[in-house]
């Protein structure tokens, strides 16, 4: 009886693989499946572009459902299927454009997700920005990268208006294990960074590499000669003065090992006029510079009735004036440093609001130009500096 029931089972099971193989070979049911991850080709860019605009966001995903017989499904290659989303016509703002779906004739579509996609367009910009190397592996105690060229110093990023603003400097990635005591010669990739690190997105760069030219240099921390000359001008009385007596500066091993002091050019207090740090034009030999440690060291002065106070402007408070009507500018200059001496009366109540930025613009025609900033103040302050004291600027038709 059990024999029975096995052999009973047996035959069962071989019935129904036989009929799901003749399912499957003879019928070839009606197939449905979806497809995930599809790129989003986007058209017509290139009109962005010749309107001074840019997508914030660059690439897009969608998920397919499709249909069509089970032996048709199982060939289909992803690559036959084409998304396109056309960017023609569109304009500043949040823009929802459909997606359009192309698939072989004997698959049927049935269902897009999403239907559309949400594409953030802004005005295009531009800004300068300057290259940060950072090396792949830190420099053994006592060694340091030196004699660093880098050409060029400034990179144009483009894109975007609020990813442009994001990036904060172009990362060059330098492979610490290349750099000996001769000279390196690399080309690294460049790539846009935000304050915290992280790679931004959508933006292009007027250069995908550098020319870095660099060696590994060695450090020492050696003595400081510094004299000085003259006595500070009336009205200013100098309070205090401190002058450092070593410095670090690397350099070939075999030349900094026979420096034991450096000598710096006297420091002329004559022309002192407001309290802070003198840098130092130092007396080295070829391929011998300050080391990281020393790099902002200087004869710190303090002066009594003068003050001092920095601070950054940025681009977008920095007047436009004498634009022809029918004209946008755009300030590629991120910001500019400033940094305000006067009276301590009169910086007592200081306010960045006291100080405004100006360019003169009366001039300007379509294109890209660089201007002088004016300075406009009421208060008597003895100096407005400025830093850099010209601009990148863009002007097109608005």
């Amino acid at each position: 009886m059990l024999e029975n029931k096995k052999a009973t089972m047996i035959l069962s099971l071989i019935i129904a693989v036989i009929l799901w193989l003749y399912v499957i070979g003879e019928v070839n049911p009606l197939t449905k499946t979806t497809i995930k991850d599809i790129p989003v080709q986007l058209l017509n860019a290139e009109n962005l572009t010749s309107r001074d605009l840019a997508m914030l966001e660059e690439s897009f995903t969608v998920s397919l459902t499709i249909q069509g017989q089970r032996s048709d499904i199982v060939e289909l290659d992803k690559s036959e299927i084409i998304v396109t989303a056309d960017l023609f016509g569109y304009n500043k703002g949040e823009n929802y454009i459909p997606v359009n779906v192309t698939v072989p004739d004997k698959i049927t579509l049935v269902e897009k997700n999403p239907p559309s996609i949400l594409v953030h367009i802004e005005e295009m910009v531009s800004v300068y920005k300057p290259i940060s190397l950072v090396y792949s592996a830190a420099f053994e105690d006592g060694a340091e990268a030196g004699n660093v060229i880098i050409q060029p110093e400034e990179i144009e990023v483009k894109g975007a208006k609020s990813a442009v603003e994001r990036v904060a400097s172009i990362k060059a990635l330098i492979d610490t294990s290349q750099i000996t005591g001769d000279v390196a010669e690399l080309t690294p990739q460049l790539t846009p960074m935000d304050s915290k690190g992280q790679t931004v997105s959508g933006v292009t760069l007027s250069a995908t590499t550098a020319n870095v030219s660099l060696r590994k240099c060695y450090t020492k921390n050696v003595s400081l000669k510094v004299e000085t000359t003259g006595e500070v001008a009336s009205p200013y009385e100098l309070d205090s003065i401190s002058i450092p007596k070593k410095i670090k500066i690397r350099g070939p091993k075999d030349k900094i090992d026979e420096i034991t002091t450096v000598e710096a050019k006297p420091v002329d207090l004559s022309k002192v006029t407001a309290s802070g740090t003198i840098p130092l034009q130092l007396d080295l030999p070829k391929d011998v510079e300050l080391a990281n440690a020393s790099s902002d060291t200087g004869v710190v002065v303090t002066l009594k009735g003068l003050v001092s106070k920095s601070f950054e402007i940025e681009s977008g408070n920095i007047a436009i004036e004498g634009l022809a009507e029918g004209l946008y500018a755009y300030i590629n200059t991120a910001s500019i440093s400033v940094t305000v001496t006067g009276a301590e009366d009169i910086m007592e109540g200081f306010d960045n609001s006291d100080i405004v930025l100006y360019v003169d613009a009366s001039q300007l025609a379509e294109g890209s130009s660089i201007l002088p900033v004016g300075v406009r103040h009421e208060k008597a302050f003895k100096s407005v500096q400025l830093s850099p004291e010209e601009v990148h600027i863009t002007v097109t038709a608005s």
